[in-house]
């Protein structure tokens, strides 16, 4: 998971992990004890939890090429002529569109066509993408330094350089 989410939460004195358990080091520690008492010498962890997503997708395109033209994030792709292609309307395609640009990379080479590239980039102008905020602003900030979407209202407020996304993060707790 690029996502951690090695948060405890408490309602009612119930502690709980707002509903992303299988995201966080506690599900890894879990699962890598149960797998000693099996006699495995199995350990579970996620190798991108210290990535954030842009520079996963930047390891994808750079490292392996061949596997990221296949990559759809899409919820509603659809097959056409036995390849599965991403709608180019949601939130999941506008940022995909959006990391690929700023990575300088064509988002054609995964299944979206020209149109849904400009629509996707358009869409940005207006609309946020589901990413942590320092992800979102520095997506957003590459986006205008490279004229790919319009400075308007909504993407001046958004767009903030926080190159640290492009590096790997470690944090003690997590």
């Amino acid at each position: 998971d690029e996502y951690d989410t090695t948060l405890k939460g408490e309602t009612h004195g119930i502690t709980h992990y707002n509903g992303l358990y299988d995201q966080s080091k506690y599900f890894d520690n879990a699962l890598s004890r149960y797998y000693r008492r099996k006699g495995w010498q199995i350990n579970q962890f996620s190798i991108l939890r210290s990535l954030g997503e842009l520079l996963i997708m930047k390891a994808l395109i750079k490292r392996y090429p061949e596997l990221q033209k296949h990559q759809i994030s899409c919820h509603a792709a659809h097959e056409i002529d036995g390849r599965m292609h991403p709608c180019g309307k949601c939130e999941k395609c506008r940022r995909i569109i959006g990391m690929l640009k700023a990575l300088d990379e064509n988002p054609e080479h995964c299944g979206y066509s020209k149109t849904q590239i400009t629509n996707g980039l358009q869409a940005l102008e207006k609309q946020s993408v589901k990413q942590i905020g320092s992800d979102a602003s520095h997506l957003y900030y590459l986006l205008l330094q490279k004229n790919l979407i319009q400075k308007n209202e909504f993407t001046k407020k958004v767009a903030k350089e926080h190159s640290e996304i492009t590096k790997l993060r470690f944090d003690k707790e997590r």
